[in-house]
C-alpha cells in the first residue's frame, strides 16, 4: 500500500472506472488521494512530513483484510503475526520494535486506536476488521498529537461514518476449512439531527491444523457489532457515540517440537522437516481462547469559532480466559492458563485552530486501567527439577536422571521396582511413568507455578502540537509532551512440587481429584485459585508470597522537523522526535519482582514524497535511526535453583543502548486508466549495543544481536487491471504479494527460534454489476501454497524442544458475495 489511494482509480469492488474502453487515457490515469486525520486536520496523506500508510475502505476490501495483524503484508516496515495469546493479542512490530511482554500487565510500545480511543491492553489489539472508513498507520514516536504516548508509532482504525441517505449491505465468504464470514450493515437518518449505523460481522473457520487424532486444533469463531450515532447537537456542536462489542472463541496457536525426538514423548512426530500443520496435543485436555470486548467512545466537537474544542471519552471493558497445551506430546506435562479482567478509562481534551500562518493543538490526557490477571503453569516436578539444558541423551540413563535430582538413588530403587536397570536409557515421560507406577507421586499434574496480579495504572499527559508556515516553501513544526505514569502492582505467588525436596512442602494434586475437580473439564477450570489455597498445595507453611510495589515516572518528550514543499508536486521533510514508553514490573510466572525504567527512543527521519508523471505516479521514501535506551525486552535468567542445578525463568530487563535504522519506499503507478501496480519495501538493521545486567543469576551475552520479528527486508505489491464489459460490468483479474526476510523471535537470537523467509502470493478476480450493487470474488490465498512459520517463540521451555510456532495456512479458495443497496 502507499499513503495515498493505492490501487485503482475508482474501487475495484465496483466502483465506476474513469475512461471509456482498454484504450490507454494516459490524461485520466491519475492517481486519487487519500484523506487522512494524522496532523488532527483533514488533509491528504501527501503532505503529511512523516512516514506513514493509509488505507481506505477499498484498499482494505481489495487485499482481504479481515483482522488487524493482516495489515502487516503490504505496510513496509511492519509485521503482525498471532502471539502467545492468539488471534487475540497479535505480536506487532513496527521498525523492530514490538510489544516483547506478553503478561497482562504489560503496554506495547505501538499505540493501537480505535476511533480515538486507546487499546491499551495487548490482548485487546486482536480485532475484527468490519464496516470501516479507513486505517492509518504512523511510523515513528508519536506523543505530541496524542493521548497516549508511543515509542515507535501509532495504528489508527477508524469506522464507517453513518449516512444521510439510508444505505444498507450485506457480504458472504465462504472457502477451504469450512471458512464462513458474514457481514452486513444499515445506515441512515433517524431524525434531522441524528444518523446511526449498525454493522454485524462473524467470522468461522475449521482452522488447517489437525491434532494427531484427526481433530481440528487451531479454529477461529468471532463475532463483533457496531452501533454509530451522530447527532448535530447544535450547529456548533457535533456528537459522536460509538459502542462495539466483539466476542471470540477460538483453539489457539499450538506448541510444536523442533527437536529430532521428543523429550516428553518419543513417539511424537519432531524435528524442523516434521508436517507442523498436524500436531501432538493431549487428547484429554481442552485447549481454549475465549474473550469478550465492549468499547465506547464519545467524541464532542465545539466549534468555537477560530478554534475547535473536542472531547474524546472512552470505556474498555474486556475479559480473557486462555488455555493450551505447550508440551507437544501427548502427555499431560506441560499446560497453562490465563484469566484476565481489564477495564479502563480515558478521558482526552484537545484544543484546536488555524490562522494564516500556524494550526496548533494543545490538549490534556488521562487513563486510569485497572488489570487483575492470573495464571498458573503445569509443568512436571522432574522437569523443574532438570539442569537448565539437560536433554536425555547426552546422559539420559536412569542413573543420570538420579544424579541430576539429586535423590540419592532413590530414583534408581524405583526404576528397579518398575523392572529398569540404572544404566537403562529413560525419558522424561517414561520416567514420570515410573515414579507414578511406584507410588512415589500423585496421578496428575505434579508441579505448578501460579501467579496472581493485580495492577492501577494511572496516566495523564499535557501536549502540544504546532506546525508554522515560514514561507511559501518552508514550514516547521514544533511538538512537546510531558508525560506521567503511576503503577500499582500486588499479587501473589504460589510455587506447588511434589516429589522432589522434602523441605519444599508437598502439593495434594490427588485432594483435587478427591472434592470432585476435573483437571480436564470441558469448560476449564480455576487452576491459579485452587492452587492458591493452601489446603490444596502450599509452601512456606501453606501461604503463598505476596509480593507488592507502586511507582511513577515522568518524562518530556517532542519533536523538531522541517519540511521544504519547492511546487505542488514535491515534499521533503527532516525530524527529530522521542518517544517514551513508561516503566513496568515483571509480569512472567516466576516470583521475582523486578522493575524497569522507562525506556527513550530519539529517532531522526528523512523523508521525501513526491507526484510524477503528471501525477499518474506517487513516490514515497524514507530513512531513520533509531538511537534507543532502556529498551524493555524479555530475556531468559537463569538462576541458582532450590534443589541441584539451576532454573531458567523469563524476566523483563533494561537493554541500555540499541540502535535500529531503516527506510521505507513506497510506490503507487497508473500507467492508464484501469492498470494499477503498487509497491512497497523496506530495510532494517537492528543492534543491541551494550549488554543488559540483572540483579541475580545469569543472562546470555546479547551484545551485537538483532532485536526480535526485525526482518532486514520486507517487499510487498498489488497488480490489477479492470476491464470494462459495458451492460455486464467490470472484471478486474488482480495479484499481490508479500516477502518478509527471516527473522529472530527473541533477543536472545536462538537458532531454533528464527523464521523462515517467505514469499506469499493471493490471486483474485472480482466481477462488479454496472450499477456497483453486486460483486462477486473468486480468491486464491497462498497460491503456490507456501509452507512456513512466522512466529516461532521459545521463551517458555526452550530447553525442552518446544516452541511456539505458527505456520503458513495451506493455499485455499473461496468466494466472496455482496449487495449494496
Amino acid at each position: 500500500m502507499s499513503e495515498i489511494r493505492s490501487f485503482p482509480v475508482k474501487p475495484l469492488l465496483g466502483a465506476i472506472l474513469v475512461g471509456s474502453t482498454l484504450a490507454a487515457d494516459w490524461a485520466a490515469a491519475q492517481i486519487e488521494e487519500v484523506m487522512v486525520t494524522a496532523q488532527r486536520r483533514t488533509e491528504s496523506a501527501q503532505d503529511v512530513p512523516v512516514s506513514l500508510t493509509a488505507y481506505s475502505a477499498e484498499d482494505l476490501k481489495i487485499v482481504n483484510v479481515t483482522r488487524s495483524s493482516q495489515l502487516a503484508a503490504q505496510t513496509p516496515n511492519m509485521v503482525a503475526v498471532d502471539g502467545n495469546f492468539g488471534l487475540s493479542a497479535p505480536i506487532i512490530s513496527m521498525r523492530g520494535v514490538s510489544n516483547v511482554d506478553f503478561s497482562a500487565i504489560s503496554n506495547t510500545p505501538i499505540a493501537v486506536y480505535s476511533d480515538g480511543v486507546i487499546l491499551n491492553n495487548i490482548q485487546t489489539h486482536g480485532f475484527a476488521m468490519f464496516d470501516l472508513e479507513r486505517v492509518e498507520i504512523l511510523r515513528g514516536p508519536q506523543g505530541t498529537l496524542f493521548g497516549r504516548n508511543s515509542t515507535t508509532g501509532a495504528m489508527q482504525v477508524f469506522s464507517a461514518r453513518p449516512t444521510e441517505e439510508f444505505s444498507a449491505g450485506v457480504e458472504v465468504t465462504l472457502g477451504r476449512f469450512d471458512r464462513s464470514r458474514q457481514e452486513a450493515f444499515v445506515s441512515g437518518k433517524l431524525t434531522d439531527s441524528t444518523r446511526a449505523r449498525l454493522a454485524y460481522v462473524s467470522n468461522r473457520s475449521d482452522g488447517y491444523v489437525k491434532d494427531q487424532l484427526g481433530r481440528d486444533a487451531q479454529n477461529e469463531d468471532v463475532q463483533a457489532a457496531r452501533f454509530s450515532l451522530d447527532w448535530d447537537a447544535s450547529e456548533d456542536v457535533k456528537v459522536e457515540w460509538r459502542l462495539a462489542h466483539q466476542q471470540i472463541d477460538n483453539k489457539p496457536v499450538v506448541f510444536h517440537n523442533q527437536l529430532a525426538t521428543n523429550v516428553f514423548d518419543p513417539t511424537s512426530p519432531g524435528g524442523a522437516a516434521s508436517d507442523f500443520r498436524r500436531v501432538t496435543l493431549s487428547p484429554d485436555y481442552v485447549r481454549k481462547e475465549k474473550g469478550e470486548t465492549i468499547m465506547s467512545s464519545l467524541t464532542v466537537d465545539w466549534d468555537l469559532g477560530d478554534m475547535n474544542l473536542v472531547s474524546v471519552t472512552g470505556i474498555v471493558d474486556h475479559d480473557f480466559q486462555y488455555q493450551n497445551d505447550e508440551d507437544a506430546s501427548t502427555q499431560a506435562l506441560g499446560h497453562s492458563q490465563a484469566f484476565t479482567g481489564q477495564r479502563q478509562l480515558t478521558q482526552e481534551f484537545r484544543l484546536q485552530g488555524q490562522t494564516d500562518r500556524l494550526d496548533w493543538v494543545a490538549g490534556v490526557f488521562f487513563m486510569d486501567e485497572d488489570v487483575e490477571s492470573q495464571t498458573s503453569y503445569d509443568i512436571n516436578g522432574i522437569l523443574a527439577a532438570l539442569p537448565h539444558g539437560f536433554v536425555p541423551g547426552s546422559d539420559g540413563t536412569i542413573g543420570g536422571f538420579d544424579a541430576a535430582l539429586g535423590l540419592g538413588g532413590a530414583w534408581i530403587g524405583s526404576a528397579q521396582l518398575a523392572g529398569f536397570e540404572a544404566t537403562d536409557s529413560i525419558t522424561v515421560a517414561q520416567a514420570y511413568n515410573v515414579l507414578q507406577a511406584v507410588g512415589r507421586i500423585p496421578q496428575g499434574n505434579v508441579s505448578t507455578r501460579a501467579n496472581k496480579h493485580k495492577q492501577n495504572l494511572e496516566s495523564m499527559a499535557v501536549f502540544s502540537h504546532m506546525k508554522y508556515r515560514i514561507s511559501d516553501y518552508w514550514g516547521a513544526t514544533l511538538g512537546l509532551r510531558w508525560s506521567r505514569d503511576e503503577k500499582d502492582l500486588n499479587g501473589q505467588y504460589l510455587g506447588c512440587y511434589v516429589g522432589q525436596n522434602p523441605n519444599l512442602g508437598h502439593g495434594r494434586f490427588d485432594q483435587l481429584q478427591g472434592i470432585g475437580v476435573n483437571l480436564n473439564a470441558p469448560g476449564g477450570f480455576d487452576l491459579a485459585s485452587l492452587v492458591m489455597d493452601p489446603e490444596i498445595c502450599g509452601v512456606n507453611n501453606g501461604q503463598p508470597e505476596s509480593f507488592g510495589a507502586d511507582a511513577s515516572w515522568d518524562s518530556l518528550s517532542g519533536k523538531l522537523s522541517f519540511e521544504y514543499t519547492p511546487d505542488e508536486e514535491s515534499l521533503y521533510y527532516f525530524g527529530v522526535s522521542r518517544g517514551f514508553k513508561g516503566g513496568s514490573f515483571n509480569g512472567t510466572y516466576y516470583n521475582r519482582l523486578v522493575e524497569v525504567d522507562p525506556e527513550k527512543l530519539t529517532s531522526f527521519e528523512l523523508g521525501t514524497k513526491h507526484y510524477l508523471l503528471d501525477r499518474r505516479m506517487t513516490l514515497n521514501a524514507a530513512l531513520f535511526q533509531y538511537d534507543y535506551t532502556d529498551f524493555q525486552a524479555v530475556i531468559a535468567v537463569t538462576l541458582p535453583s532450590q534443589l541441584q542445578g539451576t532454573t531458567v525463568v523469563n524476566e523483563l530487563v533494561n537493554v541500555p543502548d540499541s540502535t535500529i535504522r531503516g527506510a521505507e519506499l513506497e510506490m503507487a503507478y497508473n500507467p492508464i486508466t484501469n492498470l494499477v501496480l503498487t509497491l512497497g519495501a523496506s530495510w532494517l538493521d537492528s543492534k543491541v549495543d551494550k549488554q543488559p545486567t540483572v540483579s541475580a543469576g545469569t543472562i546470555p551475552n546479547i551484545r551485537g544481536n538483532e532485536f526480535r520479528y526485525a526482518p532486514e527486508f520486507t517487499f510487498n505489491g498489488v497488480l490489477s487491471y479492470t476491464i470494462e464489459m459495458d451492460d455486464w460490468g467490470y472484471l478486474t483479474p488482480q495479484l499481490d504479494w508479500s516477502y518478509t526476510d527471516a527473522y529472530f523471535t527473541d533477543i536472545g537470537n536462538n537458532p531454533l527460534g528464527k523464521t523462515d523467509d517467505n514469499w506469499m502470493t493471493n490471486a483474485r478476480l472480482n466481477w462488479s454489476s454496472s450499477d456497483e450493487r453486486l460483486n462477486a470474488t473468486l480468491f486464491v490465498e497462498n497460491l503456490t501454497d507456501e509452507v512456513y512459520n512466522s512466529s516461532n517463540t521459545r521463551e517458555f521451555t526452550a530447553s525442552f524442544g518446544t516452541t511456539f510456532s505458527t505456520y503458513s495456512k495451506p493455499r485455499t479458495v473461496g468466494l466472496t458475495l455482496s449487495y449494496r443497496i
